[in-house]
């Protein structure tokens, strides 16, 4: 396929910044808004709908762990990678102004963007094309791919080409998922595809993508787009009682994602009031106006400081896994070459003979937690 007219962009209008880095990290300080209406809006629903508890959270367990140090690092957008800075590392830019192709795959963005949608297989059992789409600045499990420096930040957030095709990356995988962007403003998505929502809560892996696309999309300054993605995500739990599996990774890490402190508070307060947590302290609030002592507990704002239930690490092995383990499948994915359709049938052939456990919120928690600087 021959490669897209590239932009109309000299390469001296990129290589020397017009701001310095330390004027750009000042420059990303994020905006004091209202609580999304898409919050409101699910919180009305949920109240009509009588929705009562949800998830199962312990108020004490691990609360120092290697993903919720990540996800600290990531909420401190002026520090957040301050120290990758490198000159001569500009794939991710180049890329995304249709000028280098992915590796190992070796497509140009426009030839995703074109021909993959809707390519669920493909987008499935290929793992070395998210790092693209989506570059943050931590390093993935695609050792051919680069994490984003921040002189590509600056130039991309400066390009409404580069731009437009980061929100078509976007409602590529949105559409793998099962949803689809309602509104680019309000950031609305809904569910489109019930088969493709099924396959998204049994594929685990597809959580970890869904770590770098809510990073990304708050890297890149699209605030409304990582409300929207997340509010979706918790609509379908809470009503629509699907992704079951992903309880665990929505109420721990992807809510600590979002970088709008309104809008991060006020969804981690309807996890924390639809939870087991909040009916135990409805119960000590009876058992107290009765006169009994009762557990003191508050109310706890980030949920970072809360694990699940079913979540604890069994053992100091189960520990280092979290922190390091990926399964061979995963980190084979980065090694890969140029996959064609026979090899990805393949491999789904393979895995559907193999003989896997049972999918449990267990697994997600640990995945999810390496996989924050991990993700595929």
């Amino acid at each position: 396929e021959e490669e897209e007219e590239e932009e109309e962009m000299k390469p001296s209008s990129w290589e020397t910044p017009l701001q310095t880095t330390s004027e750009f990290l000042s420059s990303l300080s994020r905006p004091h808004t209202a609580v999304s209406p898409l919050i409101v809006k699910l919180k009305e629903e949920l109240e009509m709908k009588k929705v009562g508890e949800v998830f199962r959270l312990q108020g004490k367990g691990r609360q120092n762990t290697f993903a919720n140090r990540d996800l600290e690092q990531f909420q401190d957008q002026a520090n957040y990678g301050k120290g990758m800075n490198n000159a001569k590392i500009d794939v991710n830019l180049n890329f995304y102004l249709n000028k280098e192709r992915t590796r190992p795959d070796n497509v140009l963005i426009s030839q995703i963007h074109k021909n993959w949608y809707g390519d669920y297989e493909r987008l499935e059992f290929l793992h070395g094309y998210i790092q693209w789409l989506f570059p943050i600045h931590e390093k993935g499990m695609n050792w051919e791919s680069q994490p984003l420096q921040m002189h590509e930040r600056m130039r991309l957030l400066e390009n409404k080409k580069a731009m437009k095709r980061l929100v078509a990356s976007y409602e590529l995988m949105l559409d793998f998922y099962g949803y689809e962007l309602v509104d680019r403003t309000t950031g609305e998505i809904k569910e489109v595809n019930d088969k493709q929502l099924n396959n998204f809560n049994t594929h685990g892996h597809n959580f970890l993508r869904i770590s770098r696309i809510l990073k990304c999309l708050g890297v890149f300054k699209m605030y409304t787009l990582q409300t929207g993605f997340f509010v979706g995500l918790l609509r379908t739990i809470m009503t629509s009682k699907k992704l079951n599996n992903a309880k665990t990774s929505c109420a721990l890490f992807w809510s600590n994602a979002l970088l709008l402190d309104s809008d991060r508070i006020e969804v981690q307060n309807i996890i924390f009031e639809h939870s087991n947590l909040n009916t135990k302290n409805n119960k000590n609030q009876s058992r107290k106006k009765k006169g009994g002592k009762g557990e003191k507990s508050t109310k706890p704002i980030l949920l970072s400081t809360i694990s699940s239930s079913s979540e604890e690490p069994s053992s100091q092995m189960d520990m280092q896994k979290e922190k390091d383990g990926v399964n061979e499948g995963e980190r084979a994915a980065g090694k890969r070459s140029s996959v064609d359709a026979g090899s990805f049938r393949e491999e789904k052939t393979k895995r559907m003979n193999a003989k896997a456990a049972p999918t449990t919120e267990l697994e997600d928690t640990q995945g999810e937690s390496q996989a924050q600087n991990d993700d595929e």
